[in-house]
């Protein structure tokens, strides 16, 4: 990679960083002074649960696809096959996690309190599982990225302001923070289709198997701790 790319990326990975810690800071304030700590708490709790599916059906694939898309990105067909590839191990992990919701909707009682909370950031398990972000920063596309993302973060820190204004708007606020990232992957799915071929080599899944659960180990170790000290 040229050296103008470098800081051309790295500008970029920046300033999503800094949107990312911007835009909390000014709808956090305002949706905790709304909802108060109980309809935070709540939304915070079904979303930790919710994240909690959301790695198993990630699998390991957020670091794991960033690598293996980055060696293969100047070949237009091998980096089909690659995502194709990648794609149905997400696609079975997808629903696996699903049943895995499902069932401890079921038969864990607490649950049943949140139900409708925890069904609807459920939508962040599939929409997650179809933003496919490690393909884009697999391919460096980092303007992409931060472009989208922070179209999307302003229109939901307008939704923040039009639709959350009782301590009864808890649904609303937990269907803007889904928004932000489904119309984010909306956006990938669309811009995917340029990156599709259709007659490819033979698909080769098991090679990615071993790996993927390396890096799945890793990010369980990582995010176990915060994930399970909020629920």
């Amino acid at each position: 990679m040229s050296e103008k790319s470098l800081k051309k990326n790295a500008v970029f990975t920046f300033l999503k960083a800094f949107f990312s810690i911007c835009f909390p800071l000014i709808s956090f304030p305002y949706a905790s002074r709304i909802l108060r700590p109980d309809g935070i708490g709540k939304v915070n709790f079904a979303n930790s649960i919710i994240s909690i599916f959301t790695l198993i059906a990630g699998l390991g694939l957020n670091s794991y696809g960033i690598r293996e898309i980055s060696k293969v990105q100047n070949n237009k067909i091998l980096l089909s096959k690659t995502l194709k590839e990648l794609l149905l191990i997400k696609f079975f992990s997808t629903i696996f996690s699903y049943a895995l919701f499902i069932l401890s909707l079921i038969f864990v009682p607490k649950f049943n309190e949140y139900s409708s909370l925890l069904i609807l950031c459920s939508l962040n398990i599939i929409f997650t599982t179809l933003g496919v972000d490690w393909f884009y920063r697999g391919l460096e596309d980092f303007k992409y990225i931060t472009i989208r993302s922070f179209i999307f973060q302003i229109i939901s820190l307008i939704f923040l302001f039009l639709f959350v204004k009782t301590k009864n708007d808890i649904f609303n606020y937990a269907m803007i923070g889904i928004i932000s990232s489904v119309g984010s992957n909306i956006c990938n799915i669309i811009h995917l289709r340029d990156y599709f071929i259709l007659k490819t080599p033979k698909l080769e899944i098991k090679k990615h198997i071993k790996p993927i659960f390396i890096f799945f180990g890793i990010a369980v170790s990582i995010s176990i701790y915060t994930l399970l000290y909020t629920t």
